[in-house]
């Protein structure tokens, strides 16, 4: 099963996908989405299962990213809050609906 980590921003053309690379050190690819163009998060390409640490079982509620691509992708999710007015977070297995959304904050400051 792969994982897939994408935003969706709520005011589209705000921010690229270049720039959310740059920012963040990941790699961050455009995508084509019903709902509106999002952006995708891994490591490098492919899928987003390289940014989750090793023990990670999927049937858990929640899953532990990899200490180092925290501060990056947090990065990116705040320009994304601040330049696209918000976005919709979706980290969903492939092949898997969404089963759940839930508001949540940026909390901590970004360095």
């Amino acid at each position: 099963m792969c994982l897939e980590m994408l935003a969706v921003p709520y005011l589209p053309g705000k921010v690229d996908a270049r720039r959310l690379s740059d920012v963040s050190g990941l790699c961050v690819t455009k995508q084509h989405l019903p709902e509106g163009d999002a952006f995708h998060f891994a490591r490098l390409s492919g899928c987003s299962c390289s940014l989750l640490q090793s023990n990670v079982d999927v049937h858990d509620a929640t899953w532990q990213l990899e200490p180092d691509v925290l501060a990056g992708l947090a990065r990116a999710l705040k320009l994304l809050a601040t330049q696209a007015q918000g976005m919709r977070f979706q980290a969903v297995w492939m092949g898997e609906e969404v089963n759940s959304e839930a508001p949540v904050p940026l909390k901590a400051p970004v360095p």
